[in-house]
């Protein structure tokens, strides 16, 4: 399983149904020539975008609060009392996938 396999799992399935096409677009019909999509932005109210290399793809989906919440409430495995202790009320959530050149 890829690394965005198991982000994927963790966002809502309206989500994951839009980011799934962009991931299995052959490289030679890719803008960026490549589709290791790097990070997936989440905002409420805004559309979904993706960084794939250089670019930043816009997908026609507008991110609705809920999802974000199902997202992070995922990502917590359901237990978000630990954040709510945060100051601020806006939270971000970024995951970025390594790249090939990285060292973890």
């Amino acid at each position: 399983m890829t690394g965005l396999e198991i982000v994927l799992e963790y966002l809502p399935s309206t989500i994951r149904d839009k980011i799934e096409p962009v991931q299995n677009v052959p490289k030679e019909q890719n803008r960026t020539g490549t589709k290791c999509i790097e990070e997936i932005r989440l905002r409420a109210g805004k559309p979904l975008i993706l960084k794939i290399g250089q670019e930043t793809e816009i997908i026609d989906y507008i991110v609705k609060q809920q999802e974000i919440l199902q997202a992070f409430e995922r990502i917590c495995e359901n237990s978000v009392s630990p954040f709510k202790a945060l100051s601020s009320p806006k939270v971000v959530i970024s995951h970025f996938l390594p790249h090939s050149s990285q060292k973890r």
